[in-house]
């Protein structure tokens, strides 16, 4: 298997091997993205429009990702160099987290 670099997410050091999308629901209008990378990091990605253009109805339910969902989120990247009103920003914190098991570890 030969992989092939489509997309870089700043912030990780190697390849992002897995994608983990969270569909917006009820109470909150954020796409959540988890990523896995080679790097042994795992990202949590906040994807939030800042300004909403003329939203436009879906039929995908709130548990189910639908390739709707993520060709919206790859048109959000397209229009990160846009300066004009209407525009789109991603915000990127980073949050160090430590996690020991029974053993310690």
């Amino acid at each position: 298997m030969q992989f092939v670099s489509s997309l870089s997410l700043a912030g990780h050091e190697d390849w992002v091997k897995s994608l983990v999308f969270h569909a917006p629901d009820s109470t909150s209008e954020a796409l959540i993205l988890a990523s896995g990378s080679q790097d042994a990091t795992i990202r949590l990605w906040n994807i939030e429009l800042h300004a909403r253009k003329q939203a436009t109805a879906t039929s995908a339910s709130a548990d189910t990702l639908s390739d709707d969902l993520l060709d919206a989120f790859e048109a959000s990247l397209g229009d990160l160099d846009d300066s004009e009103e209407g525009g789109r920003q991603i915000s990127l914190k980073r949050h160090m987290l430590s996690v020991k098991t029974s053993t310690g570890r």
